[in-house]
């Protein structure tokens, strides 16, 4: 949460991780970084500028989002995952105790899309979420 007591942007990438299953959410984000990367090559081979440059940021966004799962993973996170959501009520419990999920899942995705962006946030905030050292 940051002080404002409004959860930041790397709170909402471990919640989605959480609820979505950090295996699957391993696998999904890796599927879109090296599609990414694809897009990447492609543009740097035919030099295309926008095309690498945007495929370069996704791919940068995306490994963001994995290497935040993978700390979860390592860490024992608790997570629910995407398979047991065909339960009525664990869709209802999930709906009362994240009510602003789907508002977190599209700054997710729209970070994730926009070139750099994620990666951008994600350095600012972890500096600023860094205790002072004194120096």
């Amino acid at each position: 949460m940051s002080s404002q007591g409004r959860p930041n942007l790397l709170a909402i990438v471990r919640e989605h991780n959480s609820l979505n299953g950090l295996r699957f959410v391993l696998v999904e984000f890796l599927v879109v970084a090296l599609a990414a990367a694809f897009i990447a090559i492609g543009g740097i081979l035919q030099s295309r500028g926008i095309s690498a440059i945007a495929g370069i940021g996704i791919a940068a966004n995306a490994v963001v989002v994995i290497v935040i799962a993978a700390a979860q993973l390592r860490a024992h996170d608790q997570n629910v995952g995407i398979l047991k959501f065909g339960s009525v009520e664990l869709r209802a419990r999930i709906a009362r105790e994240y009510p602003h999920l789907n508002a977190h899942t599209t700054a997710v995705l729209v970070c994730v899309l926009i070139p750099f962006l994620l990666l951008a946030v994600a350095l600012v905030q972890r500096i600023k979420d860094r205790p002072a050292t004194g120096r």
